[in-house]
């Protein structure tokens, strides 16, 4: 018999609202993701949100929060997510570890939900993670961009979240990866 891989999604609200039935119908799939949470919370979480399961491969997903709760700089935000993958590679050596990019955001549909986050700042952001060694970066946010570089309105119902077409875009581009 062979044994199920085990994937697991981690990050903030934007996974922890993937439903991860709907768009991979796979009982192996497990979502760790929480709203609200930052690099920080993610670091402190990562013994009970990741190591426990002992996955054979990761998606992660985590940053945009860190523009909006904390004050931390850019370059703290990539400091902490290549951390992140360090302890990741340290504790599982064995799983295969994809880093998404930091999804893009449109302030015009709701401002007050996308708050101080700027698509100047993410794409600061995905240019330096995308440069972390010890994890495969996978570039999602041009996938759900308009032609002006922000979040598609398509694809989001408050400019940062997103809405079940988007997600069917996200899982269309994940599943090149799982095969």
């Amino acid at each position: 018999m062979v044994e199920k891989r085990k994937v697991v999604f981690i990050g903030d609200s934007i996974t922890e609202c993937f439903n991860l039935k709907t768009f991979f119908q796979d009982d192996g799939y497990i979502n760790e993701g929480v709203s609200g949470y930052t690099t920080l919370d993610l670091l402190n979480r990562l013994e009970t949100s990741l190591f426990q399961y002992q996955p054979d491969i990761v998606f992660l997903l985590i940053g945009t929060n860190d523009l909006e709760l904390t004050e931390l700089t850019k370059e703290e935000i990539v400091h902490n997510i290549k951390t992140i993958v360090q302890k990741i590679n340290q504790r599982l050596p064995q799983a295969t570890l994809y880093l998404q990019s930091i999804y893009p955001v449109n302030y015009e549909i709701k401002p007050f939900s996308v708050g101080k986050r700027k698509n100047e700042d993410i794409n600061w952001i995905n240019h330096h993670i995308s440069q972390i060694k010890g994890a495969k970066y996978l570039d999602i946010h041009s996938f759900l961009k308009n032609k002006e570089g922000k979040l598609n309105s398509d694809y989001t119902y408050d400019g940062i979240h997103i809405n079940d077409l988007g997600y069917q875009v996200i899982s269309h581009q994940l599943k090149e990866y799982l095969k």
